[in-house]
């Protein structure tokens, strides 16, 4: 098993919260690659958000969470091929027990941002090989290699035709009782209007843990808690 037990853990904690987590073990065993200065999860991460915050990188109308999670995922599902730390999001994807899960890591986080963002892939090629350089063991690399590009492979097929690149529907403010209004200061228009026919991540359907609508202004329901409502701004 060539991997530091940091990794393992930051992969989990990333898949959990689609952020970069700690390396706070110590190695389980001897690494046959050199232990990497920043943890392959990080570093990609931190790659991740400079992309999203360069003006005119991250597609208007694609949220960048969307990316964040893709690419996580793709991390976690590499690792999770070689360690075992829990159920993989896409399945079927082979693992040798001496692959490099940094080598896995590496590569998984690389393709996905290559597909997410191809006009920066001489940077991330260049990210790549600068990564790649600090493990020894060539055959723990190759296998590392291969896991990571079929598990970033599997999550873009996964998200293929999500919804995610449909053109937003234009949303007309309205007056009356739940309609959308725009908002204070600067009363912009909304965005990402088609989201909520994005293909979710983990639940099965956007609307799953949605509230039911209001009751009508007229029912007893709304009458009967309009009417708390008053009485408790009296008391106060």
């Amino acid at each position: 098993m060539i991997l530091q037990r940091p990794l393992a853990l930051t992969a989990t904690i990333a898949f959990t919260v689609v952020a970069a987590g700690f390396g706070l073990a110590t190695p389980q065993r001897a690494e046959a690659a050199a232990p990497p200065t920043v943890d392959p999860v990080i570093e990609w991460n931190r790659t991740l958000l400079q992309l999203i915050r360069t003006p005119g990188v991250q597609p208007a109308t694609v949220h960048p969470t969307r990316n964040l999670a893709i690419m996580h995922l793709a991390i976690y599902d590499a690792v999770d091929a070689i360690e075992r730390i829990g159920a993989p999001y896409a399945k079927g994807i082979a693992a040798g027990k001496h692959a490099s899960a940094v080598a896995a890591a590496d590569q998984a986080a690389h393709d996905t941002l290559v597909a997410l963002y191809p006009t920066h892939q001489a940077d991330l090629d260049s990210e790549l090989r600068d990564d790649l350089t600090k493990i020894r063991n060539s055959s723990a690399e190759r296998q590392g290699i291969a896991i990571g590009k079929a598990s970033a492979k599997a999550i873009m097929t996964m998200r293929t035709g999500d919804g995610s690149d449909a053109s937003p529907p234009q949303l007309t403010p309205g007056t009356t009782p739940g309609s959308y209004r725009p908002t204070p200061p600067n009363f912009v228009p909304p965005v990402f209007t088609h989201w909520p026919k994005v293909t979710p991540f983990a639940l099965n359907r956007a609307n799953q843990f949605r509230p039911g609508k209001p009751p009508a202004l007229t029912s007893a329901t709304y009458i009967a808690a309009l009417q708390e409502v008053q009485h408790d701004l009296q008391l106060r």
